[in-house]
């Protein structure tokens, strides 16, 4: 039997896409230009990509407003669908652009897909997405809104969206190559601003500098992320965090040709490729 192609998990964080300090306000040179690339690397090996992106100012602004964050909350169903529906807007908007750089984007909601536990957004059922990256699509998933069983709801951050999904296809035999998450900053930074190259799993934590991202944010910026790449690393998959706003970034990281950023890795790391 054929062994199935290789994964990489992409995210292109909310800051990036979206003027976090403003209102529903989407960066649409930005998310055009992210899309180009997207687009020319999943033509490039169909079937291989899944992208996830924020909700910055879209729904982490209406999730505040809300008083919705990522700890379980009982609240009015108008509430509820009112976060979700911006959410929706944005992850709208990044499929249009993705379309139009002649990529095959399609839309997995998690709320759709998702039942949350009380530990955590729940497990990302087998099938779905295995299936759209054997037709050479292009998955693409987002921050949103999750009930439990009990009809909670709790905002499930891309992050941990991402790795309910590599886990439905690590089940489903496949291997997930590595990792690329993209905002506004060059990597991980110390409390002194200064780049930490590499992070180790097992041997390192999340950095005290790593803190909250600017402007409306419910899920925990820099030191959330940071955590589930350590958390994706102790299962054998690296991650890069860097700078989405430089010039081909995403490019240069998956051809191998990645400059600054934070390399998060396992312990023992597999050759690059």
């Amino acid at each position: 039997m054929r062994e199935l192609p290789a994964v990489t998990l992409v995210k292109l964080g909310g800051s990036l896409l979206t003027e976090k300090r403003a209102r529903e306000a989407a960066r649409t040179e930005v998310i055009r230009d992210l899309a180009r690339q997207v687009g020319a690397a999943a033509r490039r090996a169909p079937g291989t990509l899944v992208v996830g992106h924020g909700s910055g100012s879209f729904g982490h602004a209406e999730a505040r407003a809300r008083g919705l964050s990522a700890a379980p909350a009982r609240l009015p169903p108008a509430a509820v669908d009112a976060v979700r529906m911006a959410a929706a807007r944005l992850h709208d908007i990044v499929l249009a652009a993705l379309r139009e750089a002649g990529a095959r984007p399609t839309s997995f909601p998690p709320s759709a897909h998702l039942v949350a536990t009380r530990r955590d957004c729940g497990e990302w059922p087998r099938g779905g997405i295995d299936d759209a990256l054997l037709r050479g699509e292009l998955p693409v998933v987002y921050g949103d809104v999750v009930l439990d069983a009990d009809g909670a709801a709790r905002v499930c951050s891309t992050e941990d969206v991402l790795l309910a999904v590599a886990a439905s296809l690590r089940a489903a035999g496949r291997r997930i190559l590595r990792a690329v998450w993209l905002g506004e900053t060059d990597g991980v930074l110390d409390a002194a601003g200064v780049r930490i190259p590499e992070l180790v799993a097992l041997r390192d934590g999340v950095p005290e500098s790593a803190g909250p991202a600017a402007g409306a944010d419910v899920t925990g910026g820099m030191a959330h992320r940071v955590s589930r790449t350590l958390r994706l690393a102790e299962q054998g998959v690296p991650s890069w965090i860097g700078d989405g706003r430089a010039r081909d970034a995403l490019e240069r990281v998956l051809g191998g040709r990645e400059e600054g950023g934070t390399w998060v890795r396992p312990a023992t790391a597999p050759p690059d490729g």
